[in-house]
């Protein structure tokens, strides 16, 4: 079907109906064509696995990271019986590190508080390792 046909089957009941009858919309500030569904307001949206709230704020995503290693960590904690450097490192670099460094470049912490969060999550995997008690 080419564009000219296109144009001719559609007409203004048509949802794709190219024409000049568009409002303007005092509420959002742009022009909304009359066949268009209002625009639903959205507080927070999740796209490619990073939440992003309407302020822009990442702090959302930082707790969601810190829980999702927490939770890691403690099935670790609880599965492994053997404390040791050599055991814990590894498993929390490739189970833990992942969940806390995923799109870091892009919902980076901004605040203080979202950094303690997730350097909270560093100092547990520390005192689970046998004589690193001590440096967390």
């Amino acid at each position: 079907m080419g564009w000219q046909s296109f144009y001719q089957h559609s007409g203004p009941s048509h949802p794709f109906f190219l024409s000049a009858s568009c409002l303007w919309d005092e509420e959002r500030g742009w022009m909304t064509p009359l066949w268009a569904p209002p625009l639903a307001v959205v507080r927070e949206e999740k796209d490619l696995g990073v939440l992003v709230d309407d302020k822009l704020s990442m702090t959302q995503q930082c707790a969601l990271a810190a829980q999702k290693a927490n939770r890691i960590l403690g099935c670790i904690k609880s599965s492994v019986t053997s404390r040791s450097r050599e055991v814990i490192l590894p498993l929390s670099s490739t189970l833990v590190r992942p969940h806390q460094e995923y799109c870091v470049h892009l919902w980076g912490p901004q605040h203080r508080k979202d950094m303690d969060l997730l350097e909270q999550v560093q100092r547990r995997a520390t005192k689970m390792i046998t004589g690193l008690e001590h440096l967390s």
